[in-house]
């Protein structure tokens, strides 16, 4: 609970800020700057979303090490949490878990039934975090397939999962704008300020893959 609730209290104060907002509108494409603004004063006002976390087996989860339901067995948005990978995770990567499987949550709260394209809590984790994705791995966040359903308690429920640790690397990205990597994908990054109080570098930028 001490880490869940610094991380809502990260998420509340990097709220107040413009670069949030920029930050999912960016992640969250065609959301508007009203509700876009409309979810950020919500966690500056310590919502949590109604969402609530579950710790559940490694076999419940079938080795993921997260996931978050709209409707968990108990009828709301809950989170679940690995409990055999939390026993010997760190809490960099804890938290970068949270953070993906929270920004599952904010998708739900922006857009409803209509699913982002990708894995976009692992995008926002990765993007809050002030990590640095080169060309393969953004291409493969936004292409990602994260659905699945898993049997917890006896019900079987609809998940987004994540299926590995997310990156804590935050050494910025090398590429300037519109620069070509190896791949031949062109990524466009527009750097601003760092968002996270925790990340001495960048921690936000727009992204676009052509490939």
């Amino acid at each position: 609970e001490t880490l869940l609730q610094q991380v809502w209290d990260e998420l509340g104060s990097q709220a107040s800020g413009g670069l949030f907002v920029d930050l999912l509108r960016q992640v969250f494409p065609g959301v508007s700057q009203q509700r876009a603004e409309k979810l950020a004063n919500r966690l500056r006002a310590g919502d949590r979303l109604g969402l609530r976390v579950e710790v559940e087996t490694d076999a419940e989860l079938k080795g993921a090490l997260g996931g978050y339901a709209a409707r968990g067995d108990n009828g709301i948005p809950t989170i679940y949490l690995n409990g055999d990978w939390l026993k010997s995770a760190s809490a960099d990567e804890i938290r970068a878990v949270l953070l993906e499987e929270i920004g599952h949550a904010f998708d739900a709260v922006l857009n409803g039934k209509s699913d982002t394209q990708g894995d976009e809590g692992k995008l926002f984790s990765a993007l809050f975090r002030g990590v640095a994705l080169n060309a393969e791995e953004l291409s493969a966040l936004l292409k990602a397939n994260d659905g699945a359903t898993r049997s917890i308690d006896g019900k079987r429920i609809s998940l987004e999962l994540a299926s590995k640790a997310a990156p804590t690397d935050r050494t910025p990205p090398q590429l300037t704008n519109a620069e070509t990597d190896e791949s031949g994908s062109t990524i466009t990054l527009k750097f601003n300020e760092a968002l996270s109080t925790t990340t001495a570098e960048v921690s936000q930028f727009a992204v676009s893959v052509d490939g």
